[in-house]
């Protein structure tokens, strides 16, 4: 919801700042919470089974196969990305009217 309001508010070069701070920063902040989490949500103090958990988690997974999708020169086709924002746009939407977010 942020860099919309900053499109509207600073313009494209101000998104393009704050997205490239997002690229560096998310997947710090998205490994640190899945390990702290992991950690103190599993009870274990034993370091191999929380590693072992981190790197199976399927957040995790998701950024970095999208983080090497983006990088690869490789153009997803029409069709497969229809196929796959169908689904994902009926999930936020579901998401929203049960959060009550309208």
């Amino acid at each position: 919801m942020g860099l919309p309001i900053l499109l509207a508010s600073s313009g494209p070069e101000a998104v393009a700042k704050a997205s490239l701070l997002m690229a560096f920063y998310l997947p710090y902040e998205i490994l640190a919470s899945i390990s702290l989490l992991t950690h103190y949500g599993s009870g274990s103090a034993d370091l191999r089974d929380v590693v072992k958990r981190v790197i199976g988690n399927s957040l995790l997974l998701a950024t970095v196969v999208g983080i090497a999708i983006s990088l690869t020169p490789l153009e997803i086709p029409e069709a497969v990305l229809k196929t796959l924002l169908s689904p994902l746009t009926i999930s936020l939407l579901l998401f929203l009217f049960q959060g009550k977010a309208f």
